[in-house]
């Protein structure tokens, strides 16, 4: 008995030709059945393992955190003080080496509380002035503010130029003006809008000792910090 490769059908000893499904019965000329291959369900492939997570790294990066912390700490503990060996005031955040033998004081000037530097002889002098400024208010803006408010008092303002105090971009410009008692005085005077607060820092000197005084009071604007 011959069974058909292809059906599976039985079939006589000399049949040449499957009764069932008419193939040949011959080996030589019958392909093999190509076997198809099975493919897993879906639920039962091989997933690689989800990669764990080393505990060493997470640790790596606490102990960064608090190294890093600690060292932030110690530099802001054993920064220097810019401060240090100057006239810090107690009116305003910042701080400034005085000429030698110049008095300090708190003073009101037409309403405003001030800081005043001078000499035994009060002159030169210099006044620091701060107040909060108007909400925007830039450095430019304050400048011009003053200098119109000078031009009405019949004041003629120099012209402006950039200075920096403490690290923070200033205007700076010059005026004469003639004071009740008949000097003639000659000012210079130092504007800048600092975190909001506008700042005025004023020199004054009779006019013919000026260009001699007045690099006192530009060691001062050097040696200025902030707090």
């Amino acid at each position: 008995m011959l069974v058909c490769p292809a059906c599976r059908g039985e079939n006589d000893e000399d049949a040449k030709f499957c009764t069932s499904c008419g193939r040949s019965l011959s080996p030589e000329e019958t392909p093999m059945a190509r076997v198809a291959r099975q493919e897993p369900p879906d639920d039962e492939m091989d997933m690689p393992p989800a990669p764990q997570r080393s505990p060493v790294v997470a640790l790596a990066a606490v102990v960064g955190l608090v190294l890093l912390a600690g060292a932030a700490a110690t530099w802001w503990a054993l920064r220097p003080n810019p401060c240090e060996g100057k006239f810090s005031s107690q009116q305003f955040p910042y701080c400034v080496e005085v000429p030698q033998g110049w008095q300090e004081s708190q003073e009101t000037i037409q309403g405003s509380p001030a800081d005043a530097f001078a000499s035994p002889t009060f002159d030169p002098v210099v006044l620091v002035f701060a107040e909060e400024g108007e909400p925007g208010l830039a450095t430019e803006a304050l400048a011009e503010s003053q200098r119109a408010a000078q031009e009405e008092n019949g004041v003629f303002p120099g012209p402006m130029r950039p200075v920096d105090v403490g690290g923070t971009p200033a205007v700076a410009w010059e005026f004469t003006n003639t004071v009740d008692t008949g000097d003639v005085l000659r000012y210079r005077n130092v504007v800048l809008v600092r975190g909001g607060t506008a700042w005025t820092i004023q020199f004054l000197v009779e006019r013919d000792r000026f260009s001699r005084a007045v690099t006192k009071f530009e060691r001062m604007l050097e040696s200025w910090a902030w707090k």
